[in-house]
C-alpha cells in the first residue's frame, strides 16, 4: 500500500530523515480501516483514522484527516481524493461538516453542534494544482459552496467577521485548539475570531478560483473574499506588533504576542507583502515561537505559557501550516529553515523513543515530560498519532524550498 510514496522516500537524494519518513508512511498504512469498521456511518472508501495510538479512537475527521492526508499528496492523488470524499460524507443537509466522528464500544459519537476548521480546501486546492482533475474539483466546489452557506448563516458576526463556537465559552473547542488561551476567562460574546475569519477567507478564495477553473466564474465569492480581507486587516491587525488578534481581544492583549493563531492570515492569503514579512519575522523569532522544536503554540515569553498541549507545546501540524504559509508567500529561505528544524527535532525524538507523537516538547525534552490534559486520565501526548504528523508533507515542502532557492541562486 502507498508504494508510490514509499519509492519516492527511498529514492530521494536526501537520506537524512528516511527512517522517520518511512515510519510516518507505515503509520498511515496502519491507520487505514475498512468501511465496515465504522458504526452507523457509511464511508465510501477505506478511511484513515487519526492513528492507532490515539487514546479516544478510532476516530475520523477534524483537521487531523487533512494533516494525515497531506502526507500522500505528492505521490498518491487517488488516495487523497478518497479521504476527501470520506470527509465529504460527514456533511449534514444544512452544510455543516461534522467536526469529528468517533467509534467506540460499538457506538458512534459526534457533535450535533460544532464543525471543525475547514482546512480541507487547502488540500483539495493543492490536489487540483498538481493533477487538474476537474470532475473532482466540481464535486469539491459543490461541497464548498454548501459549507460557505452554513458559515454565513451560523458563524457570521454583525460587522462581517466570522467566529467559532468557542466564543460562547462552552468548551466545545470548535476551533480545534482545546483549552486555547485565547478563550480563557472570555465573557461570552459574538465577535470575530482570527482563525475562523481567515479560514472563511480561504473558502471564498478557493470558491472563486475553482469557479474560474471550471469556466463558471462566480464573482460574488471574489467580492466576499475581498471584503472579508479588508475587515481582517482593519479590525484584527496591530501595526505596532505586526500580529493579528481576535476581535474580542482586549487592548492590553493586543500589545503582546502570545498565541500563534494570529498567523492564520498568512496561510489564507490575506496579507499584503509588508504584513506577511512582519508575520514571518514573528514566527521565526527565537524570543517568540521559534523554539528548539518549532513552533511553540504559545510564545514562551507569555505569562500564560505552559508545557501543556495547546498552551505551549509544539504540534508538527501547526508548524506545517505556517511553513506552508511562508512558502505560499515566497519566503523560501525561512520556510527551508523552519521545515529542516522541524524534521531535525522530530527525528531526534523518534530515534530516542521509536515513536511518532501527537505533540512535542518545545525545548527538545521528551514528549512524556509535557502535559496533555491534567484533568483527564490521559495526561501525556498520544504516540502512533498520524493526525498531527504531516512529516512527509513537511519534507516535501523542504525539498520544494531547496529547489526554489537553487533556481534563485
Amino acid at each position: 500500500m502507498f508504494e508510490n510514496s514509499r519509492k519516492s522516500i527511498l529514492n530521494s537524494d536526501n537520506k537524512k530523515w528516511t527512517e522517520l519518513l518511512t515510519a510516518t508512511l507505515d503509520l498511515c498504512e496502519k491507520s487505514i480501516r475498512q468501511p465496515n469498521e465504522a458504526v452507523d456511518h457509511v464511508f465510501p472508501y477505506p478511511w484513515l483514522e487519526l492513528g492507532p495510538g490515539y487514546a479516544y479512537g478510532p476516530a475520523f475527521g477534524h483537521w487531523d484527516i487533512v494533516h494525515a492526508t497531506f502526507n500522500l499528496l505528492k505521490d498518491e492523488p487517488g488516495e487523497v481524493m478518497k479521504q476527501l470524499e470520506n470527509n465529504f460524507s460527514l456533511m449534514c443537509d444544512d452544510g455543516r461538516l461534522v467536526g469529528a466522528i468517533f467509534f467506540r464500544a460499538n457506538q458512534k459519537y459526534c457533535s450535533d453542534v460544532v464543525t471543525h476548521p475547514p482546512l480541507w480546501v487547502f488540500l483539495a486546492d493543492e490536489l487540483h494544482k498538481k493533477y487538474g482533475d476537474k470532475d473532482f474539483l466540481r464535486k469539491s466546489l459543490a461541497v464548498l459552496e454548501k459549507q460557505i452557506g452554513w458559515f454565513e448563516r451560523e458563524r457570521k458576526t454583525e460587522d462581517g467577521g466570522f467566529y467559532y463556537h468557542d466564543v460562547f465559552a462552552q468548551r466545545k473547542w470548535e476551533c480545534g485548539v482545546d483549552e486555547s488561551i485565547r478563550f480563557k476567562d472570555l465573557t461570552p460574546c459574538v465577535k470575530a475570531c482570527i482563525d475562523a475569519s481567515s479560514h472563511v477567507f480561504a473558502l471564498y478564495d478557493c470558491a472563486y478560483r475553482w469557479s474560474v477553473a471550471l469556466s463558471c466564474e462566480k464573482i460574488e465569492h471574489k467580492e466576499k473574499r475581498d471584503k472579508l480581507g479588508e475587515f481582517i486587516i482593519a479590525k484584527m491587525y496591530n501595526e505596532k506588533t505586526g500580529w493579528f488578534y481576535d476581535e474580542f481581544a482586549t487592548e492590553e492583549q493586543r500589545e503582546t504576542i502570545e498565541a500563534i493563531d494570529g498567523a492564520w492570515p498568512l496561510v489564507a492569503g490575506v496579507c499584503n507583502e509588508e504584513i506577511a514579512k512582519r508575520i514571518v519575522e514573528n514566527l521565526t523569532s527565537k524570543e517568540l515561537f521559534f523554539t528548539e522544536h518549532p513552533l511553540s503554540m504559545v510564545a514562551p515569553s507569555s505569562k500564560r505559557f505552559k508545557l501543556q498541549m495547546w498552551q505551549g507545546c509544539s504540534f508538527n501540524s501547526f508548524s506545517f501550516w505556517f511553513a506552508y504559509g511562508m512558502f505560499k508567500n515566497g519566503f523560501f529561505k525561512e520556510c527551508k529553515i523552519l521545515t529542516e528544524s522541524i524534521l531535525e527535532a522530530t527525528d531526534k525524538i523518534y530515534k530516542k523513543t521509536g515513536k511518532i507523537w501527537e505533540f512535542y516538547h518545545p525545548f527538545g525534552g521528551l514528549p512524556q515530560e509535557t502535559a496533555r490534559k491534567p484533568q483527564n486520565a490521559q495526561n501525556t501526548p498520544c504516540f502512533d498519532y498520524v493526525g498531527h504528523s504531516p512529516n512527509i508533507a513537511i519534507f516535501n515542502l523542504y525539498e520544494e524550498c531547496c529547489k526554489k532557492l537553487e533556481m534563485e541562486s
